[in-house]
C-alpha cells in the first residue's frame, strides 16, 4: 500500500489481510466476546480518537496479525499480546482494527470518533486538502 493512497479503514477479516499486503504475517487467535485493549501508541491515531489508553471492544474472529508488515505502527493490543489495530502513519489515514467498529457505533465513542475522523479524511481528501483527521 502506498503512503500516498486514500484514506482507508479496514476491521475483521481484512484487518489480518492488511497487514500481508505490507509483508506482515498473522496466526490463529482463540475467539472473543468482549474484551480490554490497550492503545498503546501514545500520540497514535486511536489513542488521540479515544482520550483514553483502555478501551472494551468486541473481538470475534480466528485470525490475527502475529507481526506486521515493517510500515504499520502498532496501535491498541489486549492483555494476551494479540495486536488489535495498526495505522499506517505514512499514509493521509489508514488504520485497522480486529474488531468490529461498526456494531453499535452510535453507543461506542471510540467507533464514532473513528468514523467521523473516517469521514473528514474522505472528504478531505476529495477536496484535495491536507487530512487532518482528528481536527475538532
Amino acid at each position: 500500500m502506498s503512503p500516498s493512497a486514500g484514506p482507508c479503514t479496514n476491521g475483521c477479516t481484512s484487518f489480518p489481510a492488511g497487514s500481508i499486503i505490507v509483508r506482515g504475517k498473522i496466526r490463529p487467535m482463540v475467539l472473543m466476546a468482549r474484551r480490554t485493549v490497550w492503545l498503546c501508541s501514545p500520540g497514535g491515531l486511536l489513542a488521540l480518537l479515544a482520550g483514553t489508553n483502555e478501551v472494551m471492544v468486541n473481538s470475534l474472529h480466528s485470525q490475527g496479525i502475529d507481526r506486521p508488515g515493517p510500515m504499520l505502527r502498532v496501535e491498541a493490543v489486549a492483555p494476551d499480546g494479540q495486536i488489535e489495530a495498526v495505522s499506517l502513519p505514512e499514509a493521509r489515514f489508514v488504520v485497522g482494527v480486529q474488531w468490529h467498529p461498526e456494531y453499535k457505533v452510535l453507543e461506542n465513542p471510540l467507533s464514532k470518533a473513528l468514523f467521523t475522523a473516517f469521514a473528514r479524511a474522505c472528504h478531505a481528501a476529495n477536496a484535495g486538502d491536507q487530512v487532518r483527521p482528528c481536527a475538532a
